[in-house]
């Protein structure tokens, strides 16, 4: 089985962490979609998004990769879209990976998922069919 685009069944939406509480108690769902493999028991979640063309910054979004009962953070920097022969075609630029002390030995696999799933992902559940999605990793900041 692969990554699959669904919606979050409304008992798992808490315990993959896509729930934001306000101070007040109140609480704010970020995001009512996931991509998920149940296969290799992996949930990549939309937490967040800073910039963009009215802030005038490169747009980054921010998930969460659930896997092996752990959380790992990313920043993701969507690309433009490019329009060659073969079709329409992605590309995200994966810049901040944050992995557990207790999956660092497995950091290559751990790449493989998040670029199996934002492959799987493409633009946000807009909808949009790509003919390819690249992903690229530039971790130099990322500690």
């Amino acid at each position: 089985m692969a990554f699959v685009n669904e919606k979050i069944p409304a008992a798992e939406i808490e315990k993959f962490g896509v729930v934001d509480t306000a101070p007040d108690g109140t609480k704010t769902v970020l995001s009512s979609k996931w991509t998920i493999d149940r296969e290799r028991g992996a949930v990549i979640a939309y937490k967040s998004k800073v910039g963009g063309p009215y802030e005038g910054t490169q747009v980054t979004e921010y998930y969460t990769l659930h896997w092996e009962g752990e959380q790992i953070s990313i920043a993701a920097d969507p690309g433009p879209t490019t329009f060659p022969a073969e079709g329409s075609v992605m590309t995200w630029r994966i810049h901040d990976l944050r992995i557990p002390a207790s999956l660092q030995d497995r950091t290559p696999e751990i790449q493989q998922l998040v670029r199996d799933a934002f492959v799987a992902k493409g633009d946000g559940y807009s909808g949009e069919q790509f003919a390819a999605v690249h992903v690229e990793f530039d971790l130099s900041s990322s500690r």
